[in-house]
């Protein structure tokens, strides 16, 4: 069940060459259909589904556009940004279990550890902070450096709860912030031209589930994971590797898949491996040209185009190997056919 409470102005300036539209808005998602009351995992099974919880939404919508002439020139440009935000309100975990929701909670909020650097030395693991109970095997030079946030002398998660959430700690948010676009357009004796751009300006992503089929952290391709992308070899080596030393790589000491031990650096949500799924996009690039009327009906045509177009000419963001439109959340794991640049050339006839 959803109700809506929704505040918007739209209006024209300069004779109407501005145009503006704002909307701001609250919604109550009530009934929501999801797991039930949060019970122990000696439990040993699911728990069932059910009708509860509550979900309150703010957010807020923007468009401008300006039209203008100059001369024989005629041009439009126009942009829009949204967001929102959504938080539990009401749901049945009295303990605030962090494996479930809880009232107060962010949708796409991000619990995780973080990180201070990798381990160089075997003397340095012995003088950090017990790491054991979140990986009770052993710890080596080239593992990450979890950051003891409360002090105790151990890196843990407490009880999982929001008040008692041992080192955990919001490192982020999974749901796209702040999607905006804007357009531009021209137009001049039978020529004309549009672009437009696409992004978002903020999101969080979590790449590095090991059991999801990943292709970020790498090895993750072909036969028993053997291939890897060349953003993939920043990982940690010491002297005795015939590629050389590598003490300050992006990506920690890798193992044997059939090991078990990339999990102590790469099961848990850490700060270090969160890359920006910020993008920016043009989506779409057009020029056209328009015959003269006064050629086009000699050829008992009304209107004659050409035009050429390009899709996904270009794409701004730091994000390395896979491509931000296609990654996010706990299922965007990359693989996926990467979006193809599309060019188009055409002729429109009217009769």
């Amino acid at each position: 069940t959803v109700n809506t409470l929704d505040f918007g102005v739209d209006f024209r300036m300069f004779r109407n060459r501005l145009s503006t539209s704002f909307d701001w808005y609250e919604s109550y998602t009530s009934n929501l259909v999801g797991p039930g009351i949060a019970l122990p995992a000696v439990l040993g099974t699911a728990v069932p589904r059910e009708n509860a919880g509550e979900v309150r939404t703010r957010g807020f919508e923007l468009e401008i556009k300006w039209k203008e002439q100059i001369g024989e020139v005629y041009f439009e440009i126009g942009g829009n940004l949204s967001n929102n935000k959504s938080v539990v309100t009401k749901y049945n975990n009295p303990n605030k279990l962090l494996s479930t929701y809880y009232v107060g909670q962010v949708l796409g909020e991000l619990w995780g550890y973080k990180t201070d650097g990798l381990f160089q030395t075997a003397a340095e693991v012995t003088g950090w902070a017990n790491q054991n109970p979140i990986y009770s095997g052993r710890w080596e030079p080239g593992d990450l450096k979890y950051i003891d946030l409360n002090k105790d002398g151990k890196v843990d998660f407490g009880n999982n709860t929001r008040d008692n959430p041992g080192d955990k700690t919001i490192i982020g948010n999974e749901l796209p912030q702040y999607r905006y676009g804007f357009t531009a357009s021209a137009f001049w004796k039978g020529f004309d031209f549009t672009v437009f751009f696409q992004g978002v300006a903020k999101q969080d992503l979590y790449l590095l589930e090991i059991f999801n089929g990943n292709v970020y952290r790498g090895p993750a391709n072909g036969p028993f994971h053997a291939m890897v992308y060349e953003g993939q070899l920043d990982y940690w080596r010491d002297a005795s590797s015939a590629l050389g030393p590598n003490p300050n790589a992006h990506f920690a000491k890798p193992y044997s898949v059939f090991a078990g031990n990339n999990d102590k650096n790469y099961g848990n949500p850490t700060d270090r491996f969160m890359p920006s799924g910020a993008y920016l996009r043009m989506k779409n690039l057009r020029f056209g040209y328009t015959i003269p009327a006064s050629i086009s009906k000699k050829w008992r045509m009304s209107n004659i185009k050409l035009y050429v177009s390009g899709e996904n000419l270009l794409t701004f963001s730091s994000l390395k190997i896979l491509f931000p439109e296609q990654v996010g959340g706990r299922n965007g794991d990359g693989r996926t056919y990467p979006l193809s640049k599309v060019f188009s050339f055409g002729l429109n006839v009217n009769f």
